[in-house]
Protein backbone atom coordinates (compact mmCIF):
# COMPACT_ATOMS: atom_id res chain seq x y z
CA UNK A 1 0.00 0.00 0.00
CA UNK A 2 1.15 3.67 -1.05
CA UNK A 3 2.11 5.73 1.58
CA UNK A 4 -0.44 9.01 1.97
CA UNK A 5 2.44 11.04 2.48
CA UNK A 6 3.76 11.64 -0.74
CA UNK A 7 6.86 13.55 -1.57
CA UNK A 8 4.60 16.59 -2.90
CA UNK A 9 2.32 16.40 -0.12
CA UNK A 10 5.34 16.40 2.84
CA UNK A 11 6.52 19.74 0.69
CA UNK A 12 3.57 21.21 0.76
CA UNK A 13 3.28 20.89 4.38
CA UNK A 14 6.67 22.24 4.92
CA UNK A 15 4.98 25.47 2.52
CA UNK A 16 2.32 25.82 4.71
CA UNK A 17 4.19 25.73 8.51
CA UNK A 18 6.85 27.70 6.84
CA UNK A 19 4.43 30.47 5.04
CA UNK A 20 6.26 29.77 1.61
CA UNK A 21 3.28 29.16 -0.82
CA UNK A 22 2.92 31.89 -3.06
CA UNK A 23 5.53 31.02 -5.77
CA UNK A 24 7.59 30.14 -7.77
CA UNK A 25 10.05 31.33 -7.12
CA UNK A 26 9.90 30.22 -3.52
CA UNK A 27 12.51 31.06 -0.66
CA UNK A 28 13.07 26.62 -0.64
CA UNK A 29 12.95 24.97 -3.86
CA UNK A 30 11.03 21.15 -4.46
CA UNK A 31 14.65 20.08 -5.28
CA UNK A 32 16.46 21.42 -2.14
CA UNK A 33 13.14 20.00 -0.23
CA UNK A 34 13.87 16.57 -1.81
CA UNK A 35 17.47 16.06 -1.07
CA UNK A 36 16.02 17.11 2.68
CA UNK A 37 13.99 14.44 2.31
CA UNK A 38 15.98 12.14 0.94
CA UNK A 39 18.52 12.74 3.78
CA UNK A 40 15.84 12.82 7.03
CA UNK A 41 14.24 9.95 5.67
CA UNK A 42 17.87 7.92 5.24
CA UNK A 43 18.80 9.31 9.02
CA UNK A 44 15.54 7.66 10.50
CA UNK A 45 16.01 4.33 8.94
CA UNK A 46 19.50 4.01 9.65
CA UNK A 47 19.63 5.45 13.23
CA UNK A 48 16.32 3.33 14.31
CA UNK A 49 16.18 0.56 12.29
CA UNK A 50 12.77 1.15 10.41
CA UNK A 51 12.89 -0.88 6.81
CA UNK A 52 13.31 -4.19 6.98
CA UNK A 53 13.77 -6.59 3.89
CA UNK A 54 11.07 -7.39 1.93
CA UNK A 55 12.57 -11.11 1.88
CA UNK A 56 15.21 -13.33 1.64
CA UNK A 57 18.00 -12.55 -1.06
CA UNK A 58 20.98 -14.27 -2.16
CA UNK A 59 24.26 -13.56 -3.28
CA UNK A 60 27.02 -16.40 -4.22
CA UNK A 61 30.15 -17.04 -2.81
CA UNK A 62 32.98 -17.97 -4.67
CA UNK A 63 35.31 -21.03 -3.76
CA UNK A 64 38.66 -19.90 -2.28
CA UNK A 65 37.59 -16.35 -2.29
CA UNK A 66 36.53 -14.67 1.45
CA UNK A 67 34.54 -12.08 -0.19
CA UNK A 68 30.70 -11.53 -1.19
CA UNK A 69 28.99 -8.56 -2.45
CA UNK A 70 25.50 -7.95 -1.18
CA UNK A 71 23.26 -5.84 -2.48
CA UNK A 72 24.34 -2.14 -2.13
CA UNK A 73 21.21 -0.38 -0.33
CA UNK A 74 22.21 -3.56 2.88
CA UNK A 75 22.19 -1.66 6.16
CA UNK A 76 22.41 -4.65 8.64
CA UNK A 77 21.62 -8.20 8.30
CA UNK A 78 20.37 -10.78 11.44
CA UNK A 79 20.67 -13.80 9.55
CA UNK A 80 23.11 -15.50 6.75
CA UNK A 81 22.11 -18.70 5.24
CA UNK A 82 24.19 -21.56 3.62
CA UNK A 83 22.67 -23.37 0.72
CA UNK A 84 22.71 -26.34 3.16
CA UNK A 85 20.53 -24.61 5.48
CA UNK A 86 23.69 -23.94 8.25
CA UNK A 87 23.62 -20.49 9.65
CA UNK A 88 26.13 -17.83 9.68
CA UNK A 89 26.45 -15.85 11.95
CA UNK A 90 27.27 -12.05 11.71
CA UNK A 91 30.33 -10.66 14.13
CA UNK A 92 31.32 -7.25 13.87
CA UNK A 93 34.86 -6.45 12.76
CA UNK A 94 35.82 -4.78 16.19
CA UNK A 95 35.75 -7.64 18.08
CA UNK A 96 36.82 -10.13 15.62
CA UNK A 97 40.26 -10.75 16.81
CA UNK A 98 39.06 -10.19 20.51
CA UNK A 99 38.36 -13.66 22.14
CA UNK A 100 36.71 -12.23 25.11
CA UNK A 101 34.94 -9.02 23.49
CA UNK A 102 33.24 -11.43 20.80
CA UNK A 103 31.97 -13.92 23.23
CA UNK A 104 30.60 -11.18 25.32
CA UNK A 105 29.03 -10.03 22.04
CA UNK A 106 28.35 -12.97 20.07
CA UNK A 107 28.37 -15.62 22.59
CA UNK A 108 31.02 -17.58 21.15
CA UNK A 109 34.57 -16.72 19.90
CA UNK A 110 36.60 -16.85 16.43
CA UNK A 111 39.67 -18.48 16.04
CA UNK A 112 42.68 -16.96 15.75
CA UNK A 113 43.52 -18.00 12.19
CA UNK A 114 40.19 -16.90 10.88
CA UNK A 115 41.80 -14.93 8.05
CA UNK A 116 43.82 -18.37 6.23
CA UNK A 117 41.50 -21.17 7.86
CA UNK A 118 39.23 -22.33 4.48
CA UNK A 119 36.05 -24.87 5.16
CA UNK A 120 32.39 -24.26 5.72
CA UNK A 121 31.96 -20.37 6.36
CA UNK A 122 30.74 -19.76 10.00
CA UNK A 123 30.92 -16.23 10.50
CA UNK A 124 30.92 -13.24 8.22
CA UNK A 125 31.85 -10.02 8.93
CA UNK A 126 29.62 -7.27 7.54
CA UNK A 127 31.45 -3.71 8.39
CA UNK A 128 35.31 -5.10 7.63
CA UNK A 129 34.82 -2.95 4.28
CA UNK A 130 31.49 -0.16 3.19
CA UNK A 131 30.50 -2.94 0.07
CA UNK A 132 31.83 -6.50 0.75
CA UNK A 133 31.19 -9.03 3.40
CA UNK A 134 34.00 -11.09 4.49
CA UNK A 135 33.35 -14.57 5.39
CA UNK A 136 35.08 -16.92 7.49
CA UNK A 137 36.66 -19.82 7.17
CA UNK A 138 37.15 -19.16 3.52
CA UNK A 139 35.04 -21.62 1.72
CA UNK A 140 36.35 -24.54 -0.75
CA UNK A 141 33.43 -24.63 -2.80
CA UNK A 142 31.11 -22.04 -4.71
CA UNK A 143 27.51 -22.08 -2.95
CA UNK A 144 24.53 -19.80 -2.40
CA UNK A 145 23.72 -17.77 0.33
CA UNK A 146 20.38 -16.41 1.42
CA UNK A 147 20.37 -12.92 3.88
CA UNK A 148 17.93 -10.76 5.30
CA UNK A 149 17.88 -7.56 7.48
CA UNK A 150 17.80 -4.55 7.32
CA UNK A 151 17.61 -1.83 4.42
CA UNK A 152 18.34 2.28 3.69
CA UNK A 153 15.40 4.12 1.91
CA UNK A 154 16.61 5.20 -2.20
CA UNK A 155 16.81 8.40 -2.47
CA UNK A 156 14.05 10.80 -3.22
CA UNK A 157 14.16 12.52 -6.65
CA UNK A 158 10.85 13.89 -7.54
CA UNK A 159 7.40 15.07 -5.90
CA UNK A 160 6.04 11.61 -7.43
CA UNK A 161 8.24 9.00 -5.73
CA UNK A 162 7.96 6.74 -3.08
CA UNK A 163 8.45 7.34 0.44
CA UNK A 164 9.36 4.11 1.75
CA UNK A 165 8.96 4.46 5.41
CA UNK A 166 5.26 3.57 6.18
CA UNK A 167 2.67 6.41 7.30
CA UNK A 168 3.06 6.20 10.94
CA UNK A 169 6.79 7.07 10.34
CA UNK A 170 6.52 9.40 7.65
CA UNK A 171 3.95 11.74 9.06
CA UNK A 172 6.58 13.06 11.16
CA UNK A 173 9.50 13.75 7.92
CA UNK A 174 8.14 16.94 7.25
CA UNK A 175 10.07 17.88 10.88
CA UNK A 176 13.78 17.50 9.72
CA UNK A 177 13.23 19.04 6.42
CA UNK A 178 12.15 22.30 7.90
CA UNK A 179 14.74 22.01 10.29
CA UNK A 180 17.22 21.94 7.64
CA UNK A 181 15.34 24.57 5.36
CA UNK A 182 15.49 27.36 8.05
CA UNK A 183 18.93 26.25 8.10
CA UNK A 184 19.97 27.86 4.98
CA UNK A 185 22.37 30.75 5.45
CA UNK A 186 21.34 32.58 2.20
CA UNK A 187 19.53 36.16 1.10
CA UNK A 188 16.96 34.68 -0.64
CA UNK A 189 16.59 32.00 2.22
CA UNK A 190 14.21 31.39 5.34
CA UNK A 191 17.28 31.27 7.97
CA UNK A 192 15.98 31.39 11.06
CA UNK A 193 18.03 29.60 13.15
CA UNK A 194 15.22 29.51 16.25
CA UNK A 195 12.97 28.10 14.24
CA UNK A 196 15.73 25.46 12.76
CA UNK A 197 16.62 24.34 16.62
CA UNK A 198 12.95 24.29 17.02
CA UNK A 199 12.27 21.97 14.51
CA UNK A 200 15.38 19.88 15.20
CA UNK A 201 14.77 19.22 18.45
CA UNK A 202 10.84 17.96 17.34
CA UNK A 203 12.27 15.83 14.84
CA UNK A 204 14.86 14.34 17.20
CA UNK A 205 11.86 13.17 19.41
CA UNK A 206 9.90 11.79 16.76
CA UNK A 207 12.66 9.68 15.56
CA UNK A 208 13.14 8.50 19.06
CA UNK A 209 9.48 7.53 18.87
CA UNK A 210 9.62 6.48 15.50
CA UNK A 211 12.11 3.61 17.08
CA UNK A 212 9.66 2.51 20.19
CA UNK A 213 6.69 2.42 17.80
CA UNK A 214 8.57 -0.19 15.49
CA UNK A 215 10.08 -2.14 18.64
CA UNK A 216 6.75 -2.24 20.04
CA UNK A 217 5.07 -3.80 16.57
CA UNK A 218 7.74 -6.07 16.32
CA UNK A 219 7.56 -7.49 20.06
CA UNK A 220 4.08 -7.93 20.05
CA UNK A 221 3.63 -9.09 16.48
CA UNK A 222 2.41 -6.19 14.63
CA UNK A 223 2.91 -5.38 11.56
CA UNK A 224 6.27 -5.65 10.65
CA UNK A 225 7.78 -2.84 7.58
CA UNK A 226 8.64 -4.57 4.86
CA UNK A 227 11.16 -3.12 2.01
CA UNK A 228 10.41 -3.79 -1.89
CA UNK A 229 11.45 -0.88 -3.68
CA UNK A 230 14.34 -2.76 -5.41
Amino acid sequence: MASIYTPGKLIGKCRTLANDKIGPPFFVTDEEYLDFLSQRQREAAVEQLLLRSAGVYSVQAVAMSPWVTPLENMLKIDRLVRNDGGLVEPVPFSVADDAQRCRQYSGFSLPSDWRSRTGTPQWVITDMTEDRWRLAPIPTEDMLLGYEGYVVPQPVTSVTDTVELPDEYAQHLHLGMLADAFNVEDEDAMYDPNKALEYLNRWEAAKLGMGMAYERNRRHGGRAVRYGGL
